[in-house]
């Protein structure tokens, strides 16, 4: 196994898919998105690197996937709305959904104590990955 897999296999194990004193639940489901889907595209990933990649890889981008469709949803871009002008207030400036959830909202109030919350939160939907996962979703949700 190559170090670099060594690195990215110990930093998916440590990974309980919450946040930690430095990041956010969502960097850290992102975090293990991306070094999983690393451990998978590398030809010399043993099998059982390659089974635990992709267990965690499907589970983070089916909470992503079901972000995404909820987010096309109207009644659940209402309620967003509602959210924001409950909670945000001057917290932020423009409210920025979670990356990551189950579709119904409760992941809408984590990290919220957070004071740069929602740009932390745009700079995940910016990063390639998402991009690019967030694009094959659309197609697929239509």
């Amino acid at each position: 196994m190559s170090r670099m897999n060594d690195l990215r296999l110990r930093k998916l194990e440590a990974k309980q898919f919450g946040r930690d004193e430095q990041h956010t639940r969502d960097e850290v489901a992102v975090e293990a998105y991306e070094c999983a889907l690393a451990l998978l595209a590398d030809p010399t990933s043993t099998e059982a690197d390659r089974a635990l990649a992709s267990e965690i890889e499907r589970a983070i981008r089916g909470e992503i996937i079901s972000q995404v469709q909820a987010l096309q949803d109207p009644d659940h871009q209402t309620w967003l709305k509602q959210f924001d002008r409950g909670w945000g207030g001057a917290r932020w400036k423009k409210y920025v959904p979670a990356v990551t959830g189950n579709g119904n909202g409760m992941s809408e109030y984590s990290d919220l104590d957070r004071p740069d919350i929602m740009e932390r939160r745009a700079a995940l939907w910016a990063r390639e990955s998402m991009r690019r996962l967030v694009e094959q979703a659309s197609r697929v949700l239509g």
